[in-house]
């Protein structure tokens, strides 16, 4: 018996893959929808914290009206709001370190020292 060997006059060439467009997209989105929410709830909150050193975050913390629950957003803090010299101070600079400054008119004598009257 007499086998004739097969041969084929082309290699075979396997087609690329075709790129599902869709999917990648839809992966993309969820990997930095994970790390804007890990960004949120874990590392701002951290810098925060750190920022402020632990003795101020004590006494702001401390507060009837707490400066960081209520924000430096508008006017709705008075000296006679405190009780010391030093929360007030603490407010005060709480909202310049935020960036908008003495919204609260604590410091009016403008020496950088807040509710002069409660010392």
């Amino acid at each position: 018996m007499f086998k004739i060997p097969l041969s084929y006059p082309y290699e075979y060439v396997q087609e690329p893959a075709q790129v599902n467009w869709g999917m990648v997209i839809i992966i993309f989105a969820g990997i930095l929808t994970i790390i804007v929410l890990v960004t949120i709830f874990f590392v701002i909150p951290e810098y925060v914290r750190g920022y402020l050193n632990e003795s101020v975050q004590g006494r702001i913390g401390n507060l009837s009206n707490n400066a960081v629950d209520s924000g430096c957003s508008s006017d709705v803090y008075n000296c006679w709001n405190f009780t010391t010299q030093q929360e007030a101070q603490d407010v005060f600079e709480w909202c310049i370190g935020q960036g908008v400054g003495d919204v609260h008119h604590l410091d009016t004598d403008k020496d950088g020292k807040a509710c002069d009257s409660l010392e």
